[in-house]
């Protein structure tokens, strides 16, 4: 399942809390399960834009839209480890609730 289909079926993603800085928002990515033997994201493609997520955060990059976050997507990864798809998509759900709250 895509990250967008889970979006529309978990309605009740709550933001992230207002006051949250890039570095706090790049521990909660840190802090994702990782999977070896199911489907997950690619580790390196979910930090890189985890990183672009955190810079606009803070605003040192480039402003970020929540269709941004929607229309992302990551590699899968087979037989090696990712991140549990679920708990990266519950995490963006948050980012995007976080994103369309600050107007």
């Amino acid at each position: 399942m895509s990250w967008l289909s889970g979006l529309f079926r978990r309605p009740e993603a709550q933001p992230l809390p207002a006051d949250l800085t890039g570095e706090q928002l790049l521990g909660l990515v840190r802090a994702l399960p990782v999977t070896s033997f199911r489907e997950g994201y690619d580790q390196d493609e979910v930090d890189a834009f985890a990183a672009r997520v955190a810079a606009a955060f803070d605003g040192r990059g480039d402003p970020l839209a929540p269709a941004d976050v929607l229309n992302q997507r990551f590699q899968a990864t087979k037989f090696r480890q990712g991140y549990d798809q679920d708990a990266v998509d519950d995490l963006l759900d948050r980012v995007v609730v976080t994103l369309r709250a600050r107007g």
